[in-house]
């Protein structure tokens, strides 16, 4: 703002929308603001993670809460078991057998039907 006096009607329309335009900038500003102060809130009740937070996105303190008890039943929230649930799932166990690398390859040759004397990737 100038501290001269705008002198026409059009210069009062024109400040009025600028000042209405940083009205509104800093209400949604401060909402946003508010929101996410809300969901860390919601979120520190319930346990949720901080890498999480993205998974509240309602707009209202009831639905936040909502979705945070399902983020929490769904694997987010304290005591859930996130990662790898089959941490042994494609590992291989060294099975230690009798029979030696050769006796194998001749059972496997037998059982495929496969010439034993011939060489097999």
């Amino acid at each position: 703002m100038t501290d001269t006096e705008p002198s026409t009607p059009a210069e009062l329309q024109a400040q009025l929308a600028e000042m209405q335009g940083r009205l509104a900038d800093s209400e949604a500003q401060a909402r946003e603001a508010e929101l996410s102060t809300l969901r860390a809130r919601i979120a520190g009740q319930h346990g949720i993670k901080a890498e999480y937070l993205d998974f509240l996105s309602a707009t209202d303190e009831e639905t936040l809460q909502h979705q945070a008890e399902r983020l929490v039943v769904l694997g987010g929230g304290p005591g859930a078991r996130l990662g790898n649930v089959a941490p042994r799932e494609g590992s291989t166990a060294v099975i230690h057998t009798r029979h030696s690398p050769r006796e194998t390859k001749r059972f496997v040759n037998e059982l495929f039907g496969r010439d034993p004397d011939l060489y097999y990737d």
